[in-house]
């Protein structure tokens, strides 16, 4: 796949950096290149980075503290490729990650995701997510009860991701991105093919009580939401705030088994395993409600 940049923001990285610089490197072509940028980190992550001898590496100089959204779009301002994709900077690229996606967007799709290899130490195993592939119409339906896509397995088009305005200024930057980029008639694709070993562990931003409560506080992120909710089923969908607090009891929404119903009726002409995949998550929803 040529005319790629691989945008990394890492904060306080040092001890998984370079694995995940060195596993993008390997992954690409020789025309290929990897943009770094190191979000005020404390620790040694920008010296591991130089240390990397290799050509189509760069760092970005200014390391000052900006948050995740600002610091994506310092690298989207410095990509000059038409294709661009995203890794974390402690996770790593799989072998195939570049020449799958490269295919899969031949095909005429604007941004495509893919599954992933987990790796939780100090446990040895990976484990493979068993996800079924989702077709952009299933993703747009996905998004009103889940966020099916993994921000480091994107790989898409350069222009699509500036039209959007690149990344705003909220908690769950990745999932608002996408909310836009269907609700904007951009074909998105979830491959089943694994691209990237992914890292879960204890410092992880997603999984900070405070960046959770956050979610729920975005005037835009809740905007988007309706714009897709109207865009696909004619209505905003009632279920926003009370799925992003966690389910709480007694606050679904009283017309919530009419609306997944609508749901679930416009998802009549996906293939069966989008339907079967959507119909758990809608029965999830139910059974939340019923508590």
């Amino acid at each position: 796949m040529n005319g790629l940049t691989v945008c990394i923001t890492a904060r306080n990285a040092e001890g998984t950096i370079g694995a995940s610089v060195r596993s993008a490197l390997a992954a690409l072509p020789a025309s290929g290149r990897v943009l770094v940028r190191d979000d005020g980190s404390e620790d040694a992550t920008a010296a591991v980075v130089g240390r990397i001898a290799d050509r189509r590496l760069r760092i970005l100089d200014d390391t000052s503290p900006q948050g995740i959204p600002a610091s994506r779009n310092a690298l989207l301002e410095q990509v000059e490729t038409p294709y661009l994709a995203i890794l974390d900077g402690d996770d790593r690229a799989l072998p195939w990650r570049f020449r799958r996606q490269g295919q899969l967007l031949a095909r005429g799709t604007d941004l495509v995701f893919s599954t992933v290899l987990i790796r939780k130490p100090p446990i040895p195993l990976l484990k493979p997510q068993l996800l079924p592939r989702l077709s952009s119409r299933a993703i747009a339906l996905a998004l009103l009860l889940e966020n099916p896509l993994m921000h480091p397995t994107m790989t898409g088009r350069t222009s699509v991701v500036r039209a959007l305005g690149g990344y705003r200024a909220v908690a769950a930057e990745d999932f608002d991105l996408y909310l836009r980029a269907i609700t904007a008639g951009h074909r998105l694709l979830r491959d089943t093919v694994p691209t990237v070993l992914y890292l879960r562990h204890a410092g992880q931003t997603t999984i900070d009580p405070a960046w959770i409560r956050s979610k729920s506080d975005s005037t835009l992120v809740a905007e988007a939401f309706a714009d897709l909710g109207r865009r696909e089923l004619g209505f905003a969908p009632g279920w926003f705030a009370w799925r992003r607090e966690g389910f709480p009891p007694g606050q679904a929404p009283a017309d919530l088994h009419v609306q997944l119903g609508a749901l679930l009726d416009a998802a009549a002409s996906l293939r069966p395993p989008e339907r079967r995949h959507l119909a758990g998550l809608a029965a999830s929803f139910r059974a939340h409600a019923a508590r």
